[in-house]
Parts: structure tokens; C-alpha cells; sequence
């Protein structure tokens, strides 16, 4: 199956030219939304949406996609801004997101965008454990930084003087204290540069 474009939701060829120029000051070809929203396999089947409102905030595009590899994957794209807003993986533990994420970040540098923001959500459920989420510590690993939230619970005293998540989670004692105790970060960064933290963190993988 090769990747698909769905016809586009609010695609009248203007709102979609007006929707490009703005944030990439050009056409964008059908192809590039497959690399923005990370389909390594090369067969997705893509929807974008172009100026979506979402409560009090606007995206000129909004990409979203089902493959043979993920369930969902959601991409919200503004004038310098990417959001990396979910991904649902189909095989747990088999370094798919990671691969997914890759090409995406990849992709979004080479349009020049300085980063990609995420929310790093964490959610736990006895009775529907199928909707647990653990975005909080998934995306610290792989590479998103904040500042340590200010409600998190107190924290062992050698870890007490770090004030960002990738601080706290550079070794393999604070890395498992945040899975364990840490909570939803609501604006995490990744940072495109170059040789920044956020690309050595990633390419470590699980070597913390």
C-alpha cells in the first residue's frame, strides 16, 4: 500500500496555497506531509486540515495519519512552530517511535524550524489501563527538555539541584525516579540545532 493523501478538509486550492505560504512561504508538494507526520513506512493514509482552530489557539495546518506502524499520528504546523501533538504506535517496545519521530524532526529541520514542542502527558488508569500515557517520561528519553514542574513531588536529595528535565533525567537513578514520580509537562521543546542536547539525547537512545 503506498501513501495516500485523503482529500483535504477545508482544501480549496486557495486555503491551502494561503496556508503554505504562510508557513513555508512556498507550495509544499502532497509528498513532504507524509515526512512531517513521520511515515517511515511510506504508507499512511494522510488528512490535512488548514486553519484549525483548537480552543483559543489557530494552526495553519494540522496533519494527521494512520499507517501499518502507528494508529494515529497528529502534526499541528504554524508560522515557526511545529507540535508534536500524538502518536499511537502499533508494536510496543520496538523502537518505532523513535524511527517515527525521526524522520518527522529530520524533516521539520530541514524546513528550518528551530524546534518542535510536545506536551508530555502523563495519564495512568486502573480500570482502562489500553488509554495509560507516559508522554512525560517517553519524551524526556527522547530528547524534549523543560523546566522541572514546580508541583512535582519532592525529590531525593541528590537530585534536588537540577532545574531541567534533561538534567534530572541524565542518569539512570533520575531518569527513573521522573518515570516513577514525575507528571504532565504541559510545553516541552526539542531543539533542532545542530549537536544540541535534544539530538545527543536522542541519538543515546536507552544509554542514559
Amino acid at each position: 500500500m503506498a501513501r495516500t493523501i485523503d482529500p483535504m478538509i477545508n482544501a480549496s486550492p486557495s486555503r491551502r496555497a494561503a496556508a503554505e505560504q504562510f508557513v513555508f512561504g512556498a507550495p509544499l508538494p502532497d509528498d513532504e506531509y507524509g515526512n512531517l507526520v513521520g511515515d517511515v513506512s511510506n504508507d499512511a493514509t494522510i488528512k490535512v486540515e488548514f486553519f484549525v482552530r483548537l480552543s483559543n489557539r489557530r494552526f495553519p495546518i494540522q496533519i494527521s495519519a494512520v499507517s501499518s506502524l502507528f494508529s494515529s499520528t497528529v502534526v499541528r504546523i504554524g508560522k515557526g512552530q511545529v507540535e508534536y501533538s500524538d502518536c499511537v504506535v502499533r508494536g510496543k517496545n520496538l523502537g518505532t517511535g523513535r524511527d517515527i519521530f525521526r524522520l518527522l524532526a529530520t524533516t521539520a529541520k530541514n524546513f528550518g524550524f528551530p524546534c518542535i514542542e510536545a506536551e508530555g502527558r502523563k495519564y495512568e488508569s486502573a480500570e482502562h489501563p489500553e488509554k495509560n500515557c507516559y508522554g512525560h517520561y517517553v519524551y524526556v528519553k527522547y530528547g524534549f527538555d523543560a523546566d522541572i514542574p514546580p508541583k512535582a513531588p519532592a525529590r531525593p536529595d541528590e537530585l534536588t539541584h537540577h532545574l531541567k528535565l534533561l538534567d534530572l533525567t541524565s542518569t539512570p537513578e533520575g531518569l527513573l525516579w521522573w518515570k516513577l514520580q514525575g507528571e504532565t509537562v504541559p510545553h516541552m521543546v526539542f531543539d533542532l540545532a545542530d549537536n544540541s542536547r535534544s539530538w545527543q539525547r536522542f541519538e543515546a537512545g536507552n544509554n542514559v
